[in-house]
C-alpha cells in the first residue's frame, strides 16, 4: 500500500527566514508535507544559536533541510541563485530595510523567480516610521496597542510572556503562502504576499476593540484579571481557582441552576435579564454573590457539578498538569523525536488533521545537512490545475471559491472571513435564531464581515434539501458542531462527499472528535485556563486571565491554514478531504516553543503583578506623557544603566534608576536620546489613540 503524504508534497519552499514568525511559518510547512530548505553561509550568517540555549531553533527547525552555501547572497553565490529560482515559495521576514541591505527585499526575489509565492513576514509592519524598529513581541504589542488589552492588577501595558501573537502572525504568513500557489493556478504567475505582526494583531483584537451605543463586548478587556461575572476566574475554597465559560444567557442560567444560585438574577437592578450584567456595579455584585458561593467548596467539587450540567469549566492549571493530562492527549498531544545536540525531544504534534493527507511533524534540521549542489536539481513541476473559475490578474486570490459556514461564536467562523478577505465568496448558513454570538453584536460583525447569510433549519427536511443543494456547488463546507450534533443532522464527512466529492470539510471544536472529552463545551478562557496559559502569565496564587481570544484566534487561523492545504491538494489526490481541529489543540501553537522540552532547556519565561518585561533592558517604562518599550540589545545594556545614571550595573538596582530617568522625560526625548546610543525605544499605543 503506497503511504500517504502531505497535502503539501512537491511544493519547494526556501526559508530564508530570521525571525519567529517567518520560521514558524515555515515549520508548518514541513509539517504538511512541503520540502522545506533552509540555507544558512559558511561564514554562521543566517545560523541559529547553540541548539542548547535556542529553544525556538529546536522547535521551528523541524522537519526542515539545512544547506549550508557560501553565502546569502544570491548574486555572490550562484547556489543560492539557483534554490531562488526553483523554489515555488520563499519564505522571509526581516524589516525593510533589513531585507533591502541583504539583497533579499521581496521585489528583488520575485523578479529573479517570476512564478514562485514570497511570503514576506516583516513584524512591525511594511512601512512607517516604526517598520524597521526590531522583531520583539513586545515591541509588536507596544505599536499595535495590543499591550493595553492585557488584564492587570493596576492599570498599566503588559509586556507579552508568550509571544503568541508572532506565532499567529506565522500561521497567517504560511497561509498566504498558499494562497499566494492556489492564485498560481490560474495566472501562471507568482506574487508578494505581505503578511505583518500589524495584520496578526488587528485579527486578536478585532472582536475586542469595536464599539456600540448600547451592546457590551464579548470581550471587554476589564483590567480585573478575573474577568466579569459570566465569564471568570473563581477561587475556591481550597484556594485554587477555575475559569467559568458561561458567555451567553442560557449557559449562566444552567450553571446558576446547577449550583443553587437563580437567586442572583433577581438581585436588585438585574430583574432577570443576563445583559444586565454589564450595567453599572451589577455584575460585581453578581460576581461578589458567586465568590462567596465557590469559596465554599473545593474546585473538584464544582467542576463536577457544573461539569455534569454541560457548563464550560477549566481548572486553572499548569503546563505540566496541561500535557499529563487525558484531555491533551485526546485532542493534541507530544512527539518524540532524537536531536543530534540536545538528545530526545517532545515537541507538540500538529494541530490539525487531513484525513487524506495527513501532515506529520518532521525530524530536526541538523539531520537533514545536505549539499546545496543536490538539492531541486529537477526543474519545478507545472502546477495541476482546477479547472478555471475566472481570468484577469486583477481578481482576488481566492475569486471562484465559495465557502460554506456553518459554524457560530468565534473560532469557527474566523477561517471563513480570513478565506472571505482573500477573495472567496463566503455564505454563512445561521438557524432561525441565529448565531449566539449575536448578542455581542459589534464582536459578532468583526467575526463575520463581508459574508452573505442565508437562514436554514437544518433540523427540517426542507432547510436540508436546501442545504444539500448548497454544498454541491461548494468547496469548502467549515463547521464547529459536537460529533453528537453532526450525527444528529446527518452531516457525516462521507454524507457530504457523495453529494460533492470535490468539499473540503473542515470542523473545528472544543476538544475534538474523539475520546471522553469530544462532547465536552469549550470558550477560548477555559482552553487559557487548562492549557497553562494562564498560570503561566500571572503569579503561582493568582492566575492571569488573557482578555483577548488567543486559541479562537489561532485556531480559526490554523483552520484557514489547514483547509488552504487539502485546496492545494485536492487536484493530485482527485478529490476533497476531512479537515479537523479543536481549540484545545491550538494550544501547541500558542506555546510551541514553551511546550518543546528537552534536558537543559531553560525554564520558560514567567509574568508577575504586574509583568512589564523579564529585565531591565527589555521592558516598558513610564514616561512623563506616555508609556515605552525599551528594548537593549545585549551589548548595549551597560549603556542604557550609564545614561540613567545608575550606581551600579545589577538587574535589581539598576530597573528603579532606568525607571526614574524615563519618568522624567517625554516620550520623544527618550526615544532620541537612546536611538543615540544604539537602543531601539516605541512608544506604547493608547487605547484611546485606536478607538
Amino acid at each position: 500500500m503506497t503511504e500517504m503524504t502531505g497535502p503539501l508534497d512537491g511544493v519547494r519552499v526556501l526559508d530564508l527566514a530570521t525571525e519567529r514568525a517567518g520560521s514558524v511559518a515555515t515549520m508548518l510547512l514541513a509539517d504538511l508535507g512541503a520540502d522545506v530548505v533552509r540555507p544558512e553561509s559558511r561564514d554562521g550568517a543566517h545560523r541559529r544559536a547553540a541548539p542548547t540555549d535556542d529553544v525556538a531553533g529546536v522547535c521551528f527547525d523541524r522537519g526542515k533541510r539545512r544547506v549550508v552555501v557560501g553565502s546569502l547572497d544570491p548574486l555572490m553565490d550562484p547556489a543560492l541563485d539557483r534554490l531562488l529560482r526553483a523554489a515555488d515559495v520563499i519564505a522571509l521576514d526581516g524589516s525593510p530595510s533589513a531585507t533591502s541591505r541583504s539583497g533579499l527585499a521581496p521585489a528583488v526575489l520575485a523578479e529573479r523567480n517570476p512564478r514562485a509565492v514570497v511570503s514576506w513576514m516583516p513584524a512591525n509592519g511594511s512601512h512607517g516610521e516604526r517598520a524597521d524598529l526590531p522583531a520583539d513581541p513586545s515591541v509588536l504589542a507596544a505599536i499595535s496597542g495590543f499591550a493595553q488589552w492585557q488584564t492587570s492588577t493596576v492599570d498599566v501595558p503588559i509586556a507579552p510572556v508568550v509571544p503568541f501573537l508572532s506565532n499567529v502572525h506565522g500561521v497567517l504568513g504560511a497561509s498566504a503562502a498558499l494562497t499566494g500557489l492556489l492564485e498560481r493556478r490560474r495566472s501562471g504567475r507568482g506574487q508578494v504576499a505581505t503578511v505583518t505582526g500589524l495584520h496578526a494583531s488587528a485579527l486578536m483584537l478585532a472582536t475586542v476593540t469595536g464599539r456600540s451605543l448600547d451592546q457590551p463586548m464579548a470581550y471587554s478587556a476589564p483590567r480585573d484579571v478575573r474577568g466579569s461575572a459570566s465569564f471568570r476566574l473563581y477561587r475556591c475554597g481550597d484556594g485554587r481557582s477555575f475559569f467559568l465559560g458561561a458567555l451567553v444567557p442560557t449557559i449562566f442560567l444552567t450553571a446558576l441552576d446547577a449550583i443553587d444560585m437563580l437567586e442572583v438574577m433577581v438581585l436588585p437592578g438585574m430583574d432577570g435579564e443576563f445583559m444586565n450584567l454589564y450595567i453599572g456595579d451589577n455584575g460585581l455584585r453578581v460576581a461578589a454573590a458567586l465568590e462567596e458561593r465557590f469559596a465554599s467548596q473545593p474546585m473538584a467539587h464544582w467542576l463536577d457539578v457544573l461539569g455534569a450540567a454541560g457548563v464550560p469549566v477549566a481548572a486553572a492549571q499548569t503546563r505540566a498538569e496541561w500535557t499529563a493530562s487525558d484531555e491533551f492527549a485526546a485532542a493534541a498531544g507530544l512527539v518524540e523525536r532524537s536531536h543530534p545536540t540536545v538528545g530526545a525531544v517532545r515537541l507538540p504534534d500538529v494541530a490539525f488533521v487531513l484525513s487524506a493527507t495527513p501532515a506529520r511533524v518532521g525530524g530536526p534540521a541538523d539531520d537533514h545537512v545536505v549539499d546545496a549542489a543536490t538539492v531541486w536539481t529537477r526543474p519545478p513541476t507545472d502546477d495541476a490545475s482546477d479547472p478555471p473559475s475566472s481570468t484577469g490578474a486583477a481578481e482576488a486570490p481566492l475569486a471562484g471559491l465559495r465557502v460554506l459556514d456553518l459554524s457560530t461564536f468565534l473560532a469557527g467562523p474566523t477561517g471563513p472571513t480570513l478565506l472571505g478577505q482573500w477573495g472567496a465568496e463566503v455564505i454563512k448558513v445561521e438557524p432561525p435564531t441565529g448565531d449566539p454570538y449575536r448578542l455581542y453584536n459589534v464582536s459578532y460583525a468583526a467575526a463575520n464581515q463581508g459574508k452573505r447569510r442565508v437562514v436554514l433549519d437544518l433540523t427540517t427536511d426542507a432547510g436540508m434539501a436546501s442545504l444539500r443543494e448548497l454544498v454541491v456547488g461548494a468547496d469548502v463546507l467549515v463547521d464547529n458542531f459536537r460529533m453528537s450534533l453532526r450525527n444528529k443532522l446527518g452531516l457525516s464527512t462521507a454524507m457530504l462527499h457523495d453529494l460533492n466529492p470535490r468539499l473540503v470539510h473542515t470542523t473545528l471544536n472544543a476538544f475534538g472528535d474523539h475520546g471522553a472529552f469530544a462532547e465536552h463545551p469549550g470558550f477560548d478562557p477555559v482552553i487559557q485556563a487548562c492549557s497553562g496559559l494562564m498560570h503561566a502569565c500571572g503569579d503561582d496564587d493568582q492566575p492571569y486571565y488573557t482578555s483577548t481570544p488567543v486559541h479562537d484566534v489561532t485556531a480559526g487561523s490554523l483552520s484557514t491554514l489547514a483547509t488552504l492545504a487539502a485546496l492545494v491538494a485536492r487536484p493530485r489526490i482527485g478529490r476533497g478531504q476531512r479537515v479537523s481541529l479543536s481549540l484545545a489543540a491550538s494550544s501547541l501553537i500558542v506555546q510551541c516553543e514553551e511546550l518543546t522540552d528537552y534536558a537543559g532547556r531553560p525554564a520558560p519565561h514567567r509574568g508577575g503583578t504586574p509583568y512589564v518585561g523579564d529585565s531591565p533592558g527589555h521592558r516598558y517604562y513610564q514616561a512623563a506623557d506616555g508609556w515605552l518599550a525599551v528594548v537593549a540589545p545585549p551589548d548595549r545594556v551597560e549603556a542604557l544603566y550609564d545614561w540613567a545614571g545608575a550606581s551600579g550595573h545589577d538587574d535589581s538596582s539598576s530597573a528603579p534608576a532606568v525607571a526614574t530617568a524615563i519618568a522624567g522625560r517625554r516620550t520623544e526625548e527618550v526615544i532620541d536620546d537612546l536611538h543615540h546610543l544604539g537602543i531601539s525605544v516605541a512608544p506604547v499605543v493608547e487605547r484611546d489613540a485606536m478607538d
